[in-house]
């Protein structure tokens, strides 16, 4: 079995990986959002995935939650009503997601196991 990542490198920052269903409850409640599966707080570095779900459920929230870091590295979230167009978004995603693959490949090892739907098989 592929340990779970403790750490993505996204841009500059660093962020910790915490499976800490606790502290993924305390965010539902601050967020006001009780189906969400992941969290990132950006000015803790810090990304939280729901550790009770199964294990494909929790591969796709951490992307999700990696995307949020990269947009908000590039710009495209954040306060401000004027984002860039689709064509723009698309070439600060491609860029941005490509660099956190290259330098992230234990994440990407644990984001590509599919143990769970082969023990289902």
């Amino acid at each position: 079995m592929t340990a779970r990542p403790e750490y993505v490198d996204i841009g500059p920052h660093r962020y910790a990986i915490r499976w800490d269903e606790a502290a993924l409850d305390r965010e539902r409640v601050r967020q006001d959002e009780s189906t969400m599966h992941g969290a990132i707080r950006y000015q803790q570095n810090e990304i939280t995935v729901d550790s009770k779900i199964v294990g494909s459920h929790q591969r796709r929230a951490l992307l999700h939650e990696i995307l949020h870091g990269v947009l908000e590295v590039t710009g495209w979230a954040g306060p401000g009503p004027e984002k860039p167009d689709a064509d723009d978004f698309l070439v600060r995603l491609d860029s941005m997601l490509l660099d956190v693959i290259q330098r992230n490949p234990h994440v990407v090892q644990w984001l590509c196991t599919t143990e769970d739907r082969e023990a289902k098989a």
